[in-house]
């Protein structure tokens, strides 16, 4: 199942990387534990490319705002 939905995803233009690059003990980790869901450095790259004109204030805290919850309940902070 993960094989045909990975394929699935790079014939819509994704890029697949798997554990054991990424993974906290890849080869090149750009994760330190499986629960961190978001590959930060991957996010601030994103939104520098997509926003230049954001000061890099406004992107710090884009980054904050998608990575970190403001709710102590993630069923709230979902709704």
């Amino acid at each position: 199942l993960e094989a045909a939905l990975l394929e699935q995803l790079a014939t819509l233009g994704y890029t697949c990387a798997s554990d054991d690059v990424i993974g906290p003990d890849g080869i090149q980790p750009e994760r330190n534990a499986y629960d961190e869901v978001v590959l930060t450095a991957r996010l601030t790259a994103t939104i520098a490319r997509l926003n230049p004109a954001l000061p890099p204030e406004a992107q710090a805290d884009a980054v904050r705002r998608l990575t970190q919850s403001e709710l102590p309940n993630l069923l709230e902070e979902n709704r």
